[in-house]
């Protein structure tokens, strides 16, 4: 299971739940993340904005080691 947390410097962090590893930092917004949804079919995919209203949605590739 994963866990996303957006923080006031930009980035997003991907952890796995069972272990509390970090195994991702997302980059690439301008202001500091307002929102963060995991997609309820597919946990492979994140959607993120910031508080200039950008917008990201993506596929997070190969996060969790099988």
């Amino acid at each position: 299971m994963l866990l996303a947390t957006g923080s006031s410097d930009k980035t997003i962090r991907v952890f796995e739940l069972t272990t509390g590893e970090c195994h991702r930092v997302l980059i690439g917004h301008s202001d500091y993340i307002t929102c963060l949804e995991f997609n309820a079919h597919n946990s492979n995919y994140l959607a993120s904005a910031c508080k200039s209203y950008f917008f990201y949605s993506g596929r997070l590739v190969r996060l969790v080691r099988g």
